[in-house]
């Protein structure tokens, strides 16, 4: 195994805050077809903030004015709600009742952005994004200068939404897409298509993390820790790791990169100029799931696994998530309308641990559950959406409350560790 130093304490670290609400990212999920579930710092540390322990938020500065936007490593595009956004409804049968029941169109957006003297509008292009929630934002391709900490991007390239179907939180007001340039969401012309295989066709072109490296202003890679909502801000460190309280112990576990398995996604663009493999999502290999300490099925649990931020639960196929259930105490229960698997908010959860190369890493027992209203929980480990054939397993953000997790492009890998509490 090779040995990567990366730096202990990032000058460009941010805060990440707790969002309340439902994940709004997961675009590789419309993509494959699948439905949606509901301290000191060095290279650049940023807060995280969890919002009811659902999605995960930072400040950013986009032009001369602040926003708070949903951090999604699933999803590519960095984009903002204008002034005068105009609010749809949200495809779906399940989506639109919701909607309607609310009384109103109303996104809940925060601040919304009004042009600065630093922005130009890119010609000919136009920005259009969908998710598996039936929510879009759609709007004007343009370039601004964006601050995230310490690291400022001037002529960034950034989705200005004028209309969208949303269901916001009142605070955020749009999302800082951390994944690769191939899976952006900007359009040859200026018509926006009302469905998005009407759109012409795709420009990529780098986002935030891409451009930041690129103008050698970091490393290529970003860390992030999760927290829990009792437990404060978390933390997102570009060039990195975020340092301070965020302690962990033994060494990383490596997760080489992966490209999807039989995706029909179009092949990635020609964002290589810097060497460095486009791989869309971050997706990597698991040698299978340990419960108690012994395998969770028998025979090669291999599988490929995205890692997400924006899902609030780890999805695996349904025998391992039998399994899992199963040995909760009292054992959890399978919910027939939903099909998750509601547990005893006061019952014991098993060890679980996720295995890379050979080694387990144990998610925490306070991340194998969450608390959905009352006295009622469930678990945060779910079978995927759709049958098992599909193959969409998710390691979402449960899983990483528990490690410090490094996205590192430079060496197409993955890396993770245990954290300290």
């Amino acid at each position: 195994m090779k040995l990567i130093e990366y730096e202990m304490h990032s000058k460009h670290v941010l805060p990440l805050f707790d969002g309340i609400r439902n994940p709004a990212g997961q675009i590789y999920r419309r993509a494959l077809g699948a439905d949606g579930d509901d301290g000191s710092t060095t290279a650049g540390s940023i807060p995280i903030k969890s919002i009811k322990d659902e999605v995960f938020l930072t400040t950013v500065k986009i032009g001369n004015q602040d926003f708070t936007l949903l951090i999604d490593v699933g999803s590519a595009d960095t984009w903002v709600a204008m002034s005068g956004i105009k609010c749809a409804q949200r495809s779906g049968i399940f989506a639109a009742v919701l909607d309607l029941s609310l009384g109103k169109l109303n996104c809940r957006f925060g601040n919304t952005y009004k042009n600065s003297s630093t922005f130009t509008q890119v010609p000919n292009q136009h920005f259009s994004t969908a998710y598996s929630d039936g929510g879009y934002a759609r709007g004007i391709m343009g370039k601004e200068t964006l601050t995230l900490g310490n690291l400022t991007v001037e002529q960034q390239p950034i989705g200005f939404a004028n209309m969208a179907a949303w269901t916001g939180d009142g605070m955020s007001s749009g999302i800082l897409g951390l994944a690769f340039p191939s899976i952006t969401n900007a359009y040859a012309g200026t018509t926006i298509a009302k469905e998005k295989k009407l759109e012409g066709p795709r420009v990529p072109y780098p986002p935030i993390f891409t451009n930041m490296y690129r103008q050698k202003l970091i490393k290529p890679y970003f860390s992030m820790a999760l927290n829990r909502a009792s437990e404060g801000p978390g933390a997102l460190a570009f060039g990195g790791l975020p340092g301070g309280n965020f302690r962990h112990t033994g060494n990383f576990t490596p997760a080489p990169l992966q490209q999807f398995a039989g995706t029909k996604l179009p092949p990635p663009g020609v964002m290589v100029e810097d060497g460095l493999k486009d791989f869309r999502f971050y997706v990597v290999n698991t040698d299978g799931f340990t419960v108690n300490s012994q395998p969770a099925i028998r025979g090669n649990g291999s599988m490929q696994v995205v890692v997400d931020s924006g899902s609030r639960l780890v999805h695996l196929p349904s025998k391992i998530v039998e399994a899992i259930a199963k040995k909760w105490q009292p054992p959890a229960t399978l919910e027939p309308l939903t099909g998750n698997y509601i547990v005893n908010c006061t019952g014991t959860p098993p060890k679980v641990g996720v295995v890379f190369g050979g080694a387990s890493i144990s998610m925490d027992k306070e991340d194998l559950f969450l608390k959905t209203g009352g006295n009622m929980c469930i678990s945060t480990i779910q079978k995927s959406p759709g049958d098992d054939s599909k193959g969409q397993w998710i390691l979402g953000a449960p899983f990483l409350r528990s490690v410090i997790a490094i996205f590192d492009v430079g060496a197409a890998e993955m890396r993770f560790v245990k954290r300290v509490r």
